[in-house]
Parts: C-alpha cells; structure tokens; sequence
C-alpha cells in the first residue's frame, strides 16, 4: 500500500510539474467602429420581425411547485444527502484502514 501511495504521490507531482500554466496576455480593446458587411447573394437571407408590445410582455405568471413537486424536490435533497454522508464515511474508513 505504501508503494501505490508512493506511486500515485509521484504521478501527482510529475503531472503538476509538467502542466504548462499558459501565457496570458492584456491587450487593450478596439474602439473603432463595428464594419457592416453586405450578406452574399443567394439563399443566405435573415428575416427581421417587429414584435408588438403585447409580445414583448407576454410573460406566464409564476405558479408554485406542487404538493407532489415539494415531495420530490425534499426526497431527492435526502437522498443526495445521505449518498454524500456515505460516501464521506466510506471514504474515511478506508483512509484509516489502508494508511
């Protein structure tokens, strides 16, 4: 067990150790004007509708989750927790047990 810690510690590093951060550079933005090309001729046609302004407003009223929509919502935060405690202990115990 000591070796495969030992193996996955230096996998670890030499994997950190050849990671190429990257160079970033700041270049200041463009100021100048946006250029209008002319579409092509041919099928390459975009169509612009005006909306009304009852088409604008048109938005649904909020509606409360259900009864059954609570239940379920409640259930599932449950389960994950419970998944996670699991998981959390399972993994401690085979911590202190391999180590």
């Amino acid at each position: 067990m000591r070796r495969l810690a030992a193996l996955l510690l230096v996998g670890a590093l030499v994997g950190v150790g050849l990671a190429d951060p990257g160079v970033q550079e700041i270049r200041p933005l463009d100021t100048g004007e946006q250029r209008v090309e002319a579409i092509p001729d041919g099928d390459a046609v975009q169509n612009v509708q005006a909306l009304t302004p009852e088409e604008v407003h048109a938005v649904a009223a909020v509606e409360p989750p259900s009864t059954a929509a609570k239940v379920a919502s409640t259930a599932g935060k449950v389960a994950v927790g419970i998944g996670a405690t699991a998981f959390a202990l399972g993994f401690t115990f085979a911590s202190l047990m391999l180590f």
